[in-house]
């Protein structure tokens, strides 16, 4: 989309390119009207296709337009042209701190850190202050004019982030990983104090010239963000105190919560611990003809988000090396956290054995996270962040907490009513999920009882309800934004709902009059997607359809009359895709194991044979074959509840290797065995599941959990069929059942560090990357 020198972009006349970047173009430009030149962002033509980007860009880019701080710089305007929407900001003599680091690669002096690090902070607390989070808070969006003043750019595009658009993977976040905040890459709600986070992690760059987890690996980069300590600067700085250190990471703490309050009070507490003689490496002149010399010739650094266009610097130009930052979370995006080494476990690397080295292969792919990561699993809560207080008037029963997402938290309640009527009006209160306030009440019929368990898409919950007074179930459609009901389907029975996709996934319908129908799914609005059943010609029988909603498949088995009356009856194996009801896959009967990506099939009596499991994406393609005697792992179950175990990261075969259980996972796109492990479990008994980037191996006496893609090992301490809670990255959490409905959270230790338990009257439940009680006090544990 390049415009050439002379064009006219909205009435500004293009000057020069000013540089490149994954969003779009950014230019010098001639005002229409006055006698100055802007700096001109031009997005590329998808993101005005795109109507919720579209809305986040204008209600962004208006609040950042408001702004008027002098280390802020200006949105002047903001619009579309031609299909494209574009953006005009202030155009800065000098140059952005990324280049000054450059420059020096053994930090710059502390005084001049300090100055920096206070001016940003003051910034950030002021547009904080005004509802707007930075999110890209890195020296490559911090400038240094030639007049030396300091300001942050990129206001109105940071925050650009994909919550809901397909414009990137789902759940990716826009910011740098090298700099942002541990609940950022969850994809979490986000509050200023994230933006600290980022300013802290600059502030170790500026004062040692790298990075706090420096790592080609992005999955790396992540699980350090999530779970390891700061690293100390003074290893590169050694004339730096050890106060800096502990600023630092507090300024960097895992829970935003144990940051300072403000981003301002991080930066006096950096100038309080600095030194004034902290010399480092020197600073080199923020503006001059041979940094500018490159930019002219069109090299722009990568990860440069300003660079001085001739003598001038521009707000917001990115690196033509790279397009949007893609980080893992929430939900459901996914970048795994992964360990960018290869590691090796005893034992041959020829494939024979019971252990062999984990292959350079596994490095190589793009990881999947099989669950969101929990919040940081490294000590044990010292009380709840909150304890739930239905509203006035809701207090009948006892609350529960039914679903939810990490932004919102349903929780069924029970309102009084005034004789003669009833007295048992069921509700849900829609609570924040960071305060535990509630945001709104939508009320449910009178004849329901209540819930009992719910998913989340969006904005859209889906939530199983029984009658007061009768029989049969009820799904309900509830927008949790507009907070009432869209939908109510009756069913004599029902099973669980469950997110997949963009579609709710529900299993064990028995409409109230017609045939059987024992799968279905629905649209946001209520509508059906997609069912299965009644059975299909020439079946005999089919037992109920096993949903695996969030890799997006059904599988059915049935029997099939044979057409010759002599001839004996088939088993067969259906899997269908849940977001349109294709069929994948049919075939003898078979074991079926879904991955993240695919599923892999093994029919009855193919075991011990040349490529006797085979592997198939989302499509119904066949990819590679494992040879070797291997089957699928017994597959994650539906366990009730609207739990569901979450499928492996990478597909698990299984096989008797000399009176031992073998465990191997594999790429499916070649059949390259990654790694294997000898597990004490016999094969008729275990189970496997995944959690995070792991790997859950369930046996008759112990549980472990192992990375998929470094085969790193934890002990989980829980029984065989305890459930499995979630991982921050590292530490596993386990629900080890007690009497009643009370037990103990088991957090597994790593090596050389202790874990923790914490005893509780009711089961815990998980709510994206919070874990709640469910009890008749429902709170937030983390």
């Amino acid at each position: 989309m390049a415009f050439e020198q002379g064009d006219v972009v909205a009435g500004y006349v293009i000057e020069r390119l000013l540089g490149v970047g994954g969003m779009g173009e950014v230019y010098v430009a001639r005002h229409p009207r006055l006698p100055r030149s802007d700096a001109l962002k031009v997005l590329a033509p998808q993101f005005a296709m795109d109507p919720q980007f579209r809305a986040r860009f204008e209600r962004e880019a208006d609040l950042a337009a408001g702004l008027s701080h002098h280390s802020i710089v200006s949105v002047h305007d903001r619009g579309e042209f031609d299909g494209h929407l574009w953006m005009a900001l202030e155009l800065i003599d000098g140059r952005d701190v990324g280049a000054l680091l450059r420059g020096s690669p053994r930090g710059i002096a502390g005084a001049e850190a300090v100055r920096i690090v206070s001016a940003v902070a003051d910034a950030l607390d002021y547009a904080g202050a005004r509802g707007l989070i930075h999110r890209d808070v890195k020296p490559a969006n911090i400038l240094l004019s030639s007049a030396g003043g300091v300001l942050l750019t990129d206001f109105g595009i940071a925050r650009m982030g994909p919550e809901n658009s397909e414009l990137t993977a789902t759940g990716t976040t826009v910011g740098t990983m090298n700099y942002s905040s541990p609940e950022q890459l969850r994809g979490d709600v986000l509050d200023p104090r994230s933006d600290q986070y980022a300013l802290a992690a600059t502030t170790f760059h500026l004062l040692t010239g790298g990075v706090p987890f420096a790592d080609t690996n992005a999955g790396a980069v992540i699980i350090a963000h999530a779970t390891r300590p700061v690293p100390s600067v003074r290893t590169a700085r050694p004339d730096l105190p050890p106060a800096v250190d502990q600023v630092i990471a507090r300024g960097m703490a895992k829970d935003p919560q144990q940051r300072f309050p403000t981003a301002k009070a991080f930066a006096q507490a950096l100038a309080a611990a600095v030194p004034q003689d902290a010399v480092g490496a020197p600073v080199v002149d923020t503006v001059g003809v041979d940094s500018a010399r490159t930019v002219v010739q069109g090299e722009i650094p990568p990860d440069a988000a300003t660079v001085v266009p001739g003598p001038r610097l521009h707000a917001a130009q990115r690196s033509r090396k790279r397009g949007p930052v893609l980080a893992g979370i929430a939900v459901v995006l996914v970048i795994a956290v992964v360990v960018g080494v290869v590691v090796i476990v005893r034992g041959a690397a020829d494939g024979g054995g019971d252990q062999v080295a984990v292959s350079p292969e596994a490095r190589s792919l793009t990881p999947a996270l099989a669950t969101p990561l929990l919040k940081s699993l490294n000590s044990q809560p010292g009380r709840s962040r909150w304890v739930y207080a239905a509203p006035a008037g809701f207090n009948f029963g006892s609350p529960r907490i039914d679903g939810g997402d990490d932004r919102r938290v349903l929780v069924g309640v029970t309102r009084y009513a005034p004789a003669p009527s009833s007295y048992t009006n069921p509700a849900v209160d829609i609570v924040d999920a960071a305060s535990g306030q509630s945001t709104g009440i939508v009320d449910l019929s009178p004849s329901l009882g209540g819930l009992t368990q719910c998913a989340m898409v969006a904005d859209t919950a889906a939530c199983v309800a029984y009658e007061a007074r009768g029989d049969n179930k009820h799904l309900i459609m509830i927008d949790v934004a507009a907070k009432r009901v869209t939908a109510d389907h009756v069913f004599r029975k029902f099973g669980d709902v469950f997110a997949s996709g963009n579609l709710f996934a529900a299993n064990a319908y028995i409409p109230p009059d017609g045939p059987t129908v024992t799968s279905r799914s629905y649209r946001l609005d209520g509508t059906e997607a997609w069912r299965v059943g009644p059975r299909l010609s020439g079946e005999k029988e089919r037992t109920e359809d096993q949903f695996v909603p969030d890799v997006g498949i059904a599988v059915t088995s049935f029997t099939a009359e044979a057409a010759d009356p002599l001839s004996a009856e088939t088993d067969g194996t259906r899997v269908f895709r849940i977001s349109d009801g294709k069929k994948l896959y049919e075939g003898a009967r078979s074991s079926v194991l879904a991955y993240r990506g695919g599923f892999a099939v093994t029919p009855k009596g193919s075991i011990g044979t040349v490529g006797s499991v085979q592997f198939y994406d989302l499509d119904g393609n066949a990819l590679a074959a494992a040879d070797g005697g291997w089957t699928v792992a017994d597959a994650p179950r539906t366990v009730g509840g609207g739990h569901q175990q979450a499928s492996p990261p990478l597909p698990v075969l299984v096989r008797n290797d000399q009176g031992r259980t073998v465990i191997g996972v594999f790429n499916p796109a070649t059949g390259t065995e990654l790694w294997r492990r000898a597990v004490d479990a016999p094969i008729g008994s275990m189970q496997v599941q995944g959690v995070g980037s792991k790997i859950v191996i369930r046996g008759n006496r112990s549980t472990f959990a192992y990375d998929a893609y470094t085969a790193d090992e934890t002990s989980v301490g829980s029984n065989r069929d305890d459930p499995i809670l979630g991982t921050d990255g590292s530490r596993v959490a386990a629900w080890k059942r007690g009497s009643g409905n009370g037990g103990m959270i088991i957090v597994s230790d790593r090596p050389g560090e202790p874990g923790w338990s914490m005893s509780l009257d009711a089961q815990p439940a998980v709510i994206g990357s919070g874990l709640y009680t469910s009890g008749d006090k429902p709170a937030r544990i983390l």
